[in-house]
């Protein structure tokens, strides 16, 4: 872990924290593998969509290429509404990005998302929109310290947790104060017996990081390497897991984009009480970037002990996924010549434990 001096923002001074910190290596091979159909959703598409989320009987589709950015679903009517106008004007958005967080606020909940070009927080709340009785709630401003994030998330005390890595650092987790300096910085780098490339350090860019607040736990997974990781509230990596084959990735002239023998990984993660699920590709970037279109990923079930439970796999291609536990769906995208449609999954009673 890095300690950083608040006076002197480039100064690290690095702490290697390890103690309490478990390492488990598992095979990829699950026990219970099973292949669900994929079910599309009346008529309901979209193009080109930002993410797709769940909440108290509602479809959230962001998608910031339409005049109105959010389109809200009812899953028991499966009638569309819009919501939330793109501009400048100052209940307007650009650029609406979800990164895992639903909170409660004056006893409503909401998914919290962030405006990034405009530098707002943003609060949505689906039946409120889908009714015509509110609009998004500009939350407050993002802090001017505030910069060059992925999958950033506010935390109950106003502080700020993000993965750092659009300016290749080397960094897992960064958290930041309510200005959004910096205090701690925790390494993304697994404690296995790998050499790595000192000089790439855009191994994590594009992976994963979720908060789940029941358990107090960050759950990271990256995309171009077989592994995940649970960090505590303070950054402390309390467990890891490797699976399969662990080989460092090469990229070319230690640019982002990797050379075509590296897998592509985990690009999803969604979290509940009891168990961890993980969105994993598990094919080589040269087929991932020639047929895209045409790869379904699976789902990883892990329990909080990072033990291998189940994996899930579809008929069809299936991403951007967000889970109905109370009615057991999940819910997504379907892909066919580059039309998103809106799909579910019933998950079946065989499966029922792991939900």
């Amino acid at each position: 872990m890095k300690i950083l001096n608040k006076s002197v923002v480039i100064l690290f001074l690095i702490t290697l924290i390890s103690c309490g910190n478990k390492q488990n290596t598992f095979n990829g091979e699950f026990e219970k593998s099973v292949t669900l159909p994929v079910e599309t959703i009346s008529e309901i598409f979209t193009w080109c969509p930002t993410s797709l989320t769940y909440l108290n009987g509602y479809l959230v589709v962001v998608n910031n290429c339409k005049d109105s950015v959010l389109q809200i679903v009812d899953t028991k009517s499966m009638e569309t509404h819009w919501g939330g106008v793109k501009g400048q004007g100052p209940n307007e958005f650009i650029g609406l990005n979800w990164n895992g967080q639903k909170v409660i606020k004056d006893g409503k909940q909401y998914l919290r998302m962030f405006d990034t070009q405009k530098r707002n927080c943003v609060l949505v709340n689906p039946k409120e929109i889908y009714n015509n009785e509110a609009s998004p709630i500009i939350e407050s401003k993002l802090p001017k310290n505030l910069f060059l994030w992925e999958d950033l998330l506010k935390t109950e005390e106003d502080k700020w947790v993000y993965s750092n890595l659009q300016d290749f650092n080397d960094s897992f987790l960064t958290f930041a104060d309510t200005s959004g300096l910096p205090v701690t910085t925790t390494e993304f780098l697994p404690e296995a017996n790998v050499e790595y490339s000192k000089k790439v350090i855009s191994y994590v860019y594009y992976s994963k990081t979720r908060y789940n607040e029941k358990k107090e736990m960050f759950v990271s997974a990256l995309r171009n390497f077989p592994y995940i990781a649970l960090f505590d509230k303070k950054g402390h990596r309390v467990n890891e897991l490797i699976i399969g084959d662990y080989k460092v990735p090469a990229y070319k002239n230690e640019e982002l984009n990797p050379v075509n023998n590296t897998n592509v990984n985990y690009n999803e993660v969604i979290t509940s009480e009891k168990y961890i699920y993980v969105v994993n590709f598990n094919v080589n970037y040269d087929k991932y970037i020639e047929s895209e279109m045409n790869i379904s990923p699976s789902i990883e079930v892990y329990d909080w002990e990072l033990k291998p439970q189940c994996e899930i796999n579809f008929d069809v291609l299936f991403c951007n996924m967000d889970i109905d536990f109370e009615n057991k769906v999940i819910y997504g995208f379907s892909t066919k010549d580059f039309d998103h449609l809106v799909s579910k999954v019933v998950i079946p009673k065989e499966l029922y434990k792991f939900f």
